[in-house]
């Protein structure tokens, strides 16, 4: 079962850390105003398996640290991450992406 759900900023760093920059320590993967940004994760059954971070401004957004688990990617679940983040942007009625 696929459930995306909005997840804090701590849970994403360890999905952000393995597939971006695992040499790095896992505090080059924080962004210094995570705690300002929704974030979200997509589940497959309980397993977290790809997060993104929305960032909203002047009725804008920007995603940043998108990730997928190396295992799961080429199999459509970022896609559909990416999908539920624009539904989100057009419901909160967001000028651009």
């Amino acid at each position: 079962m696929i459930r995306i759900v909005q997840i804090t900023s701590d849970e994403t760093v360890s999905i952000r850390h393995k597939v971006m920059w695992p040499n790095h320590p896992v505090d080059y993967v924080r962004l210094p105003n995570d705690h300002e940004g929704k974030h979200y994760g997509l589940y497959v059954d309980d397993t977290l398996i790809s997060v993104v971070s929305l960032f909203t401004s002047n009725n804008e957004a920007q995603f940043r640290k998108f990730a997928t688990l190396n295992e799961y990617q080429r199999k459509g679940y970022g896609a559909i991450l990416l999908n539920e983040i624009m539904s989100i942007a057009e419901k909160e009625q967001l000028s651009r992406i």
